[in-house]
Formats: structure tokens, C-alpha cells, sequence
């Protein structure tokens, strides 16, 4: 039986999401000892199914250098095995969540599951893309926070102790003194600005987090721990 036909059988194209890798390279040899079951179980397994099922049979066939070549029958009954493997709920769920797409084949009695577990970890993938963006806003914030303090401190510290400026102030009178308050307010009104928006984004940090866990929660009987 050729590989498209088996492949037709298996029977259904899960749109779904997962690029294969393109086979290894591989030198020429002699294809007559290879363990045929294995190495289709191995591709199977590892990579899922390539839109054309017969492509990597044929990167084989033109590595061997026997006239037995690649005993298709054996590769096909591994391959099939290892597909069963590969198209488990927990691997959709990884791929889904490392963002990576399938387009290849997956048993009919796999397939429901499997595209399941494909938009489950896309959804997490989501969540944490979500969790991490606000993470980083608000680093961004706390460390303009933190500068904009020093800052406040730094004067404040200044114009306690400097007899140099209360002399100054003194001699430039009342347009000086009047100019540095507005100085000190419009810092003051930042300040409060940046503070208002660090309370801000520690709220929506706490209602994204939620949201994860909330998913880790209901996916942790489904996949397991992540």
C-alpha cells in the first residue's frame, strides 16, 4: 500500500497548525538493515505528518544506495504508530502555547482533542504574552518612579541645607522664591501622575495574572502541570 493512500485513509486534514521540519539530510547508504518500523515511527513521533505523507519517504529512497531501497510497508506501519504518539492533547497543548502551527495529519479518533489542546495553549500563550506586557509597563513606570523621587529628594535636601541658596533666594526677592515653589509643584504633580499610574498597573497586573491562573487552574487536570 503507497504512503497517500494509507494517509488518505487515516482521513481527515486537521486544519490546524504546526509547520514539520524539513527531514534531516542524510548520506548515502545502505538501506538494506534499517529498521524501517522504527525510523517511520521516529518521524511520526517526533514531527507529526508533512502535508504530502510521501516526501520523506522519498528523501530516503534517494539516500539508498542498495537496489532494496526503503521497504515502504514497514515504514508505513511505524509511522502510523508513531502519529498516534505525536498527536496527543499534551503535545497540542505545548505547540499551541509556543505558538507554533500544524497543518499535517492526525488520526480521526485523535483529531477532536487534538485541535483542542491546540487552541487551549494558544490561549495561554495569550494570557502570558498579556501578564508578561504589563510586567514590563510597569518596571518601566517604577523606575521613572524611583528617578523622579531621588530627584524630589535630592531638592528637598538642597534647599534645607545650602545657606548659598537662601542667600540667593534672599537677593533675587520674590520672583526667585515664587518661580522655585512652581518648579517644586509642577514636580509634585508628576510624581503624582507616575504614582496614580504604578497603582494603576498594579491592578491590571493583578486582574491578567488572574486570568492566567485562572487557565492554569482549569487546564491542569486536562495537560498537566505548565
Amino acid at each position: 500500500m503507497q504512503l497517500r493512500a494509507v494517509f488518505s485513509g487515516l482521513a481527515f486534514a486537521v486544519a490546524l497548525w504546526l509547520t514539520p521540519q524539513a527531514a534531516d539530510a542524510q548520506e548515502a547508504r545502505d538501506c538494506s538493515t534499517v529498521d524501517w518500523s522504527a525510523v517511520g515511527y521516529a518521524d511520526a513521533e517526533q514531527r507529526g505528518s508533512p502535508a504530502d505523507a510521501t516526501s520523506w519517504v522519498d528523501e530516503y529512497r534517494h539516500t539508498c544506495i542498495d537496489v532494496v531501497g526503503v521497504d515502504e510497508a514497514a515504514y508505513e506501519s511505524g509511522f502510523i504508530r508513531g502519529l498516534t504518539a505525536f498527536c496527543t492533547p499534551r503535545r497540542a497543548f505545548d505547540l499551541g502555547r509556543a505558538g507554533q502551527t500544524y497543518v499535517g495529519w492526525c488520526p480521526a479518533d485523535q483529531a477532536e482533542a487534538f485541535a483542542l489542546g491546540l487552541r487551549d495553549g494558544r490561549r495561554v500563550r495569550v494570557a502570558e504574552a498579556a501578564v508578561n506586557e504589563v510586567a514590563s509597563v510597569s518596571r518601566q513606570l517604577r523606575a521613572r518612579q524611583r528617578e523622579m523621587r531621588d530627584q524630589q529628594d535630592r531638592a528637598g535636601a538642597n534647599r534645607a541645607t545650602s545657606v548659598i541658596g537662601a542667600e540667593r533666594s534672599f537677593q533675587m526677592g520674590a520672583a526667585y522664591q515664587e518661580q522655585q515653589l512652581v518648579q517644586q509643584m509642577e514636580q509634585t504633580s508628576r510624581l503624582a501622575r507616575i504614582d496614580q499610574a504604578v497603582n494603576s498597573m498594579e491592578d491590571v497586573t493583578a486582574g491578567r495574572q488572574e486570568q492566567l491562573e485562572t487557565l492554569r487552574a482549569e487546564y491542569g487536570d486536562r495537560y498537566g502541570e505548565w
